[in-house]
């Protein structure tokens, strides 16, 4: 193992809520009592030659991870098989992994942002508007809606239905079912496909990845982004251990994931280690990389014995971005007159902009959309309702619903309202 604490001492090593410990009673007795199958495997490449690096998951589940000493792919093992695996997405995935029975709004916008990042890195390499984009895993399907309103044809599938209610309610066409159900009942191509952080939870590459290559159309490309390895210098507090969860049965750096796909004619046009990736299929060539044990192995270790001060220097890089998002506001404002300027969000994010903005005078007001805030004041500012006369510009103040707001007031641009994000 690569530390005493990856023992299996069936301890969380990350917050969870009641509602989440329950649900992970309710998967092991499951598990325990054999209505949920387990099962060992050989890597991807073939080899069973492994290396145990830890033997439980960040929510406390037992999990033995390994590092294949041939290929250098992480994975889990053993694993679900796959009728438990899809029996597991039905009923445990969400109440464990997420805390909430249906998906709320706050997740959904969540889902919203992610899908701009998507959509920019996508259409930076040439895939324009009319596409026909399939998102395998969608969750609620808010990554759809940034494509779906730039102009493409959407349709999201997922195991679970519990999310996709949310996203049926605006407007996107979302189905419980596998990718092999969808195959077998249109015969549709599409010339889009995404997996966003799904190809980890695949049981079958062999099954899955041959279903995406034929759901995919001749000059049709694959996106896929999974949590990058060698980003954990960046992300999961530096911890591999925060990183570590059931639901995922391989762990990938852009290299393993070249290799993984190579093997099945799919070739990568742009990468980064993420991780996010662009495939095409049928190529001459498929280059792939060589053998990862070496570096992943090596990384690993490098990050259990650095893992309090690379995560401190983490730490500084949000410090730094906040920063950053005032020093923006006050760039922004410094462009518009005396009482010209709305904040829209009355929470927290509002009070510290607010204690950090140079022209106060600037600022007009607050917006609310609850009645029971209005005529409050919030650092100096009243809070109003919005109407007419409108503010020359509107700052939407709020991380968690910044897609909600602007989807609600986006309309006001026809008014010559500036609508200004911070987050997009």
């Amino acid at each position: 193992m690569l530390a005493k604490r990856f023992g299996n001492d069936g301890k969380a090593t990350l917050p969870i809520n009641g509602q989440q410990a329950n649900a992970v009673q309710a998967f092991l007795k499951e598990v325990d009592s054999g209505r949920m199958q387990i099962e060992y495997t050989n890597c991807v490449c073939g080899a069973d030659n492994f290396e145990v690096f830890a033997n439980k998951d960040r929510y406390g589940i037992p999990l033995q991870t390994v590092l294949c000493r041939s290929c250098g792919q992480v994975m889990s093992n053993p694993r679900l098989n796959k009728a438990s695996t899809e029996y597991f997405y039905q009923h445990h995935y969400r109440p464990i992994y997420v805390g909430l029975e249906k998906a709320d709004e706050i997740f959904f916008n969540k889902q919203v942002r992610h899908g701009f990042r998507i959509l920019d890195f996508v259409q930076a390499h040439g895939i324009m508007a009319q596409s026909t984009v399939l998102e395998i895993g969608c969750g609620a399907g808010g990554l759809l809606w940034p494509f779906k309103e730039a102009g493409y044809q959407c349709k999201g599938i997922d195991l679970g239905s519990q999310y996709l209610g949310i996203g049926r309610q605006h407007g996107l066409d979302l189905a419980c079912q596998s990718s092999q159900q969808l195959k077998a009942e249109t015969g549709h191509t599409f010339d889009v496909i995404i997996l966003s952080h799904v190809l980890e939870h695949f049981v079958s590459m062999d099954d899955e990845l041959n279903t995406v290559y034929d759901l995919l159309s001749e000059n049709g490309v694959l996106y896929v982004e999974v949590p990058g390895l060698f980003n954990l210098k960046h992300s999961y507090e530096c911890d591999f251990l925060l990183y570590l969860q059931n639901a995922h049965n391989y762990h990938f750096n852009l290299s393993l994931l070249q290799n993984l796909l190579a093997d099945f004619n799919l070739s990568m046009v742009a990468g980064n280690e993420s991780v996010q990736a662009l495939f095409i299929k049928n190529v001459d060539e498929v280059q792939k990389a060589g053998s990862q044990y070496l570096p992943v192995s090596e990384f690993l270790q490098q990050l259990e014995v650095n893992r309090a001060s690379w995560n401190e220097s983490l730490k500084q890089t949000k410090r730094q971005a906040k920063l950053d998002i005032i020093a923006k506001v006050n760039d922004v404002l410094s462009a518009y007159p005396e009482n010209s300027v709305c904040l829209y969000g009355t929470g927290s994010h509002t009070a510290h902009l607010l204690s950090n903005i140079e022209r106060i005078e600037v600022i007009r007001s607050v917006l609310t959309d609850n009645d029971e805030e209005v005529g409050k004041h919030l650092a100096g500012k009243v809070t109003e309702r919005l109407s007419a006369p409108y503010p020359q510009a509107i700052i939407i103040s709020s991380d968690t619903y910044e897609e909600s707001i602007y989807r609600r007031i986006s309309h006001l641009k026809n008014s010559g309202v500036d609508i200004i994000t911070l987050y997009r």
